[in-house]
């Protein structure tokens, strides 16, 4: 830990001398670094890893707190007038609630192994209607290749590299004590948290060898950038339907789920009669279950209202057992002999432990982990009819797209949702917070559950 906390000792000056010797790069990087806190007039900002304070020198910096892991570094930021709030990593660091009007790390977040206990308590430290923002490098830009390059070569002296590295590079020991995220990773966990607005602000378009040529303007995005900004707004409505946010955090990973080969083959009918009868018996073995579950979430329902409604969803689902499920398997080939010698893959089990865990306290944690099964099926299904309605009706598996869209099914999914949000309408920021969490990880454990039955043979 001791190492982390003084990364940059000792390259204090070669970091600012470094910025110097790419003068026009500075200029673009600080005319994005104004772009992204746009008017800070009368508020309170905190800069996390606030280095030097080189870019707060360019600015109005009578309101900005830093906290900086550098001694060395943090020394000269204090001559520039910068106030140091700590010395310290800021894990480490008790900030207070609603505090800051605008957080930003500028250039730090590429030295942060887990960035999502990071987000947490900085959106905690915002202000409603704050900022959060993240510039650095992206991972997945030319620089960021650059730097792991340099990395693993343990030189930018490499053939590699030959002729394309920019005049003065960051020197390697700082870019090697970097851990690299993407953009997408960052927008993701932000959007786990409850983030819902986002800004988008890129420099450095060039290839690196090319950026120090002139300055450049700041233009809205994050894909084409060398340095991005992300703007991330807490609302200041902090109503915001839990099944918003749900919605809003799990989106990227339902995604996924509806391009898996499994789903696309299923719509236009070219999956495998034998991956198929995989997949029946692995949702056969996890319905049983789920009944058992939704039992567990039962006994911890505190109203008539939640009660009756699992009661009805546990009636439902015996009832498609029996009726849909069981012969739709018989129809298929599956023996009763086969269900007996067959068993869940390990993705199912992991699956199914996870709802068990979740399930067994407040019911709303186990609500909300359920609801993300039955709101996913609907979402892949109907996403799949809108564009490839054709494809489907000559489908084999019409009727799983069916299924999963039909009046009786979205009725049911759509009382689920609204009995959740009733549910969590007094929740606190950190229960919020947990179910986000929940659902998301029970939409990553679906993404395993298609990839096994594709894997079946």
């Amino acid at each position: 830990m001791g190492e982390k906390k003084q990364k940059f000792d000792g390259y204090a000056s070669h970091y600012d001398q470094w910025f110097m010797e790419n003068d026009n790069l500075f200029a673009s990087e600080l005319l994005l670094f104004k772009k992204a806190l746009g008017d800070i007039t009368g508020k309170k900002l905190l800069s996390v890893g606030c280095g030097s304070g080189l870019f707060e020198s360019y600015i109005d910096h009578s309101n900005i707190e830093g906290i900086e892991p550098s001694v060395d570094m943090g020394a000269i930021a204090e001559k520039r007038g910068l106030k140091i709030l700590k010395y310290g990593l800021i894990e480490d660091v008790d900030l207070p609630e609603q505090a800051y009007d605008i957080i930003y790390f500028n250039g730090s977040s590429s030295y942060m192994e887990d960035l999502k206990p990071v987000m947490e308590k900085s959106l905690r430290a915002l202000k409603d209607g704050g900022k959060l923002i993240f510039i650095d490098v992206p991972k997945e830009s030319a620089f960021g290749f650059m730097y792991m390059l340099g990395t693993c070569a343990q030189t930018y002296d490499t053939k590699f590299l030959d002729g394309v590295m920019p005049a003065c590079p960051y020197p390697l020991a700082l870019a090697a004590s970097g851990v690299w995220h993407s953009t997408e990773e960052k927008i993701g966990l932000l959007k786990e948290l409850g983030i819902r607005k986002f800004e988008f602000y890129q420099t450095l378009t060039k290839n690196p060898m090319y950026t120090n040529e002139e300055p450049e303007e700041v233009s809205e995005g994050y894909k084409s950038g060398g340095y991005v900004a992300i703007v991330a707004h807490k609302e200041e409505d902090r109503h915001m339907k839990l099944s918003e946010r749900l919605y809003d955090a799990a989106n990227v990973r339902w995604q996924q789920a509806a391009a898996q080969p499994f789903v696309a083959e299923m719509a236009d009918g070219t999956l495998s009669s034998d991956r198929f009868r995989f997949y029946m018996k692995q949702d056969y073995f996890y319905l049983q279950e789920y009944i058992e579950i939704l039992n567990i979430i039962r006994s911890h329902a505190e109203t008539d209202e939640v009660r009756g409604f699992i009661d009805i969803t546990i009636q439902v689902t015996k009832d498609e057992l029996e009726h849909v499920h069981t012969p739709n398997m018989k129809e298929i080939g599956i023996t009763p002999e086969e269900i007996a010698n067959s068993g869940l893959t390990e993705a199912g089990k992991a699956y199914l432990a996870y709802l068990r865990k979740v399930s067994d306290a407040p019911a709303i944690f186990g609500m909300t982990a359920l609801l993300q099964c039955c709101w996913l099926y609907a979402y892949i299904a109907r996403g799949w009819l809108d564009k490839s309605a054709e494809s489907i009706a000559a489908s084999p598996y019409r009727s799983w797209f069916e299924a999963y869209t039909s009046p009786d099914y979205t009725a049911a999914k759509d009382a689920w949702i609204d009995l959740v949000d009733r549910m969590s309408a007094d929740a606190s920021e950190e229960d919020l917070a947990k179910l986000v969490e929940i659902f998301t990880t029970c939409a990553g454990h679906e993404n395993h559950f298609w990839e096994a039955a594709y894997a079946c043979h």
